[in-house]
């Protein structure tokens, strides 16, 4: 039967696990919660060396334990070395690619679509590849195997970092029933932030090596998955046909009025690839006629998702021009309906020839190239073959130039702080542009942009328009002014209210009879720990409404504030 000899390839590779090989897990995956826990507490810009290697150890400790067996251990090494090396490498350039080197840094979209979903997408799609060939002992890559392989992984790893979860879960219960009878050593540790990751780490890496030796453990979580997705076909299939009828009544007006629906247009069109897939499995095995129905009206559906997601996308990019984030979002949604496309013609040929042994057959060598595209294609979109930074730069640049975008309406700021290098080069050049008709305002703005340090002292540097304000205008700005007064005026009230409320809760807890004396100093403690904001924004709302000093009673405490240290917290001295 097809799909047997993947799996007993699998079975095969992983008997050889003994003892020694779950130690050696153990150890990995205590490794990889430390770089979990240095990768979560390094600033992305700041630490970019840190992040790189923290990157790398858990590439290796996330692929390590799903690649080792004791046959053809040199391919394995080098399957995992390999993309430790390459998502750690990548990380380095994605950092250094930054937007901006100034006082705010920031990750910008690019460096962001790296560590999700590019990063895991990539070592995930590279080890199916990789496993497969080295377990048919060359680059050949049958639909069956990929499909087991793809299958398994996440399987492997998502049992991992459930136990590692559980476990940690377990332990803290424990550390705060020490903490309770006297010993807080374990919560301590884990309030520090070093235990749980390492402990998680250790623990799921035993699990993910227990996981591969319990073929009922694998088939019980593909059951869970089958299941699902058949539960999920019909009602997608009811959905999207409901979806499609109310576009073709109501027309495209009413996702205009609902903004910019690409993202949600796209998530649901790749979640209904990936229901129909899990359906479909390895092509196998044909549904019966009535999930086979499901399926079809399910794919017959999807052109409807992914041509209005491409339109959305286009109108966008037509309007306003490409930025980082639109030329991603056009290319994801392009092999969206690429796929969409070809998944007709499969569906097509099914239907015209449903005689055939395997179910459409098409959608095994579909899935295998398109598996291959997307991990060329996220690698590529950090290269400077496909530099988004750099081509939206272009476009931008392009459109001010030949008048579709006005100088006044143009984005200084974006080619600053949002694009890159490409972007810092851009906005020098504008900076001394002569060349335009409005040479002028676009010097003052790309030149206010170029020296700004961040994005929001870049308001305060952009000269003023010599052109008057309309008096019509004016009104409407003061009256804005005169609601925001009143506003704050109620909220300043309410500060200063939560601060006399504060302090009376503190007295009252002390003048509790019915409290013991460990309790009153437990809540005054918790007390002082909730409430220290409330000066902070009592003065803020104060020094931004200076007129609100005609009000005396409000002035007086504000003054109190105004000279009480920043962590306020009320004091027991201030009880009668």
């Amino acid at each position: 039967m097809p799909g047997t000899a993947p799996a007993a390839t699998v079975r095969r590779a992983t008997a050889a696990l003994d003892r020694w090989d779950i130690l050696l897990f153990a150890l990995i995956g205590g490794l990889g919660g430390h770089a979990l826990r240095l990768l979560a507490t390094v600033d992305g810009l700041e630490g970019r060396l840190v992040t790189a290697l923290a990157v790398g150890i858990l590439a290796a400790c996330a692929s390590f334990p799903v690649t080792w067996a004791r046959k053809a251990i040199p391919a394995r090494l080098a399957l995992s070395l390999g993309l430790t090396a390459l998502l750690a490498i990548g990380t380095w350039l994605v950092i250094g690619a930054a937007p901006a080197e100034t006082p705010d840094q920031h990750l910008g979209f690019m460096q962001n679509f790296w560590f999700f979903p590019s990063l895991p997408l990539i070592g995930y799609l590279g080890l199916v590849f990789g496993l497969v060939a080295i377990d048919e002992g060359g680059p050949r890559w049958p639909y069956p195997a990929i499909f087991r392989t793809g299958l398994n992984l996440p399987i492997q790893l998502g049992l991992g970092l459930l136990a590692g979860g559980l476990i940690c879960g377990f332990v803290f219960l424990w550390a705060l029933a020490l903490s309770a009878a006297g010993w807080d050593g374990l919560k301590a540790a884990f309030e520090n932030g070093w235990l749980w990751p390492v402990l998680g780490g250790l623990m799921a890496g035993i699990a993910v090596g227990l996981a591969r030796s319990v073929d009922k453990l694998r088939e019980a979580a593909e059951a869970i998955i089958l299941i699902a997705a058949r539960l999920g076909l019909p009602l997608l299939a009811v959905f999207s046909s409901l979806f499609a009828v109310a576009i073709l009544i109501g027309g495209i007006d009413n996702l205009r009025a609902a903004g910019s629906p690409t993202g949600i247009l796209l998530s649901l069109a790749i979640l209904a690839k990936l229901i129909f897939n899990a359906v479909y499995r390895d092509g196998a095995e044909t549904p019966g006629r009535i999930m086979r129905s499901f399926a079809w009206i399910a794919i017959a559906a999807l052109p409807v998702y992914a041509s209005l997601a491409v339109y959305g996308i286009s109108v966008r990019v037509l309007e306003y021009g490409f930025t980082p984030s639109r030329f991603v979002v056009l290319i994801v949604a392009s092999l969206v309906a690429a796929y969409t496309l070809l998944l007709l013609i499969s569906l097509a040929g099914d239907v015209l020839r449903p005689g055939k042994t395997r179910w459409m057959p098409l959608v095994s060598r579909l899935n295998t190239g398109f598996a291959a595209l997307w991990f060329v294609l996220l690698l590529a979109l950090q290269s400077p073959l496909l530099n988004a930074n750099r081509i939206s730069v272009d476009d931008q640049m392009a459109r001010l130039m030949d008048g579709r975008t006005e100088a006044d309406t143009f984005s200084y700021a974006a080619l600053r702080f949002d694009m890159g290098e490409p972007g810092r080069r851009a906005i020098t050049g504008l900076a001394e542009i002569t060349d335009h008709p409005q040479a002028d305002y676009i010097r003052g703005h790309a030149g206010a942009a170029r020296d700004a340090a961040t994005r929001w002292s870049l308001r305060s540097a952009v000269p003023t328009p010599d052109d008057p304000v309309p008096d019509a205008l004016l009104g409407e700005m003061d009256a804005l002014t005169s609601i925001g007064q009143e506003e704050a005026r109620a909220l300043l009230a309410a500060a200063i209210a939560r601060l006399d409320a504060a302090q009376a809760l503190m007295c009252g807890i002390e003048a509790d009879d019915t409290l013991s004396d460990a309790q009153k100093r437990s809540a005054q403690y918790e007390l002082q720990q909730r409430v220290p904001h409330l000066v902070s924004d009592a003065v803020r709302i104060a020094e931004n409404f200076p007129e609100l000093g005609d009000v005396p009673a409000l002035r007086d405490r504000v003054d109190y504030a105004a000279h009480t240290p920043a962590d306020w917290a009320p004091e027991l001295s201030e009880c009668e």
